[in-house]
């Protein structure tokens, strides 16, 4: 069986995951603007669903730039922990490599720190993974910036919460 695909001039369909993030790194390629606000996404060894950020990229008001170095931290009105494929061993290599505590001290000076999916999951006290289902690692003490604790389930398990 054979069809035709019609060709569209201007098609816009996101890159493969993280492959094209490397030109996107402190602030080269389409990612760099001369915006008003300055948000910075921290770069995850397993970072997932990064085309979340395309409406930051297309606002000339925003200049996105991936980071990867503790030390850029600072440059920013706003940081970002994106979604991550690996919770755990992302939030270890961010514990090793200093990111971790320069998220803690961004966030104590008064810097805005934001955590989407497992970036968000990070910003508690704990995450655990009894069942292994994304690492080997059984617990790993979170960045303690929210009040709560993540469990991994063989199962996802949403539900609506409303606070106390």
């Amino acid at each position: 069986m054979f069809g035709v695909i019609p060709y569209f001039k201007d098609i816009s369909l996101p890159e493969e995951d993280s492959v094209a993030l490397g030109k996107r790194m402190t602030g080269q390629g389409p990612a760099a603007g001369q915006g008003l606000i300055r948000i910075g996404v921290v770069r995850l060894p397993f970072i997932s669903n990064y085309t979340d950020f395309d409406p930051f990229e297309m606002d000339p008001n925003v200049e996105l730039v991936y980071f990867d170095r503790p030390a850029h931290i600072f440059g920013f009105d706003a940081v970002i922990i994106p979604g991550s494929k690996n919770t755990i061993e992302d939030l270890a290599a961010i514990q090793k490599n200093g990111m971790a505590d320069a998220l803690s001290a961004f966030h104590k000076s008064g810097g805005t720190v934001v955590g989407l999916c497992g970036g968000y999951q990070m910003m508690g006290n704990l995450v655990r993974d009894p069942h292994a289902i994304e690492s080997s690692l059984d617990t790993i003490s979170g960045l303690g910036l929210l009040d709560m604790e993540t469990e991994m389930y063989p199962e996802k398990i949403t539900s609506q919460v409303e606070p106390a």
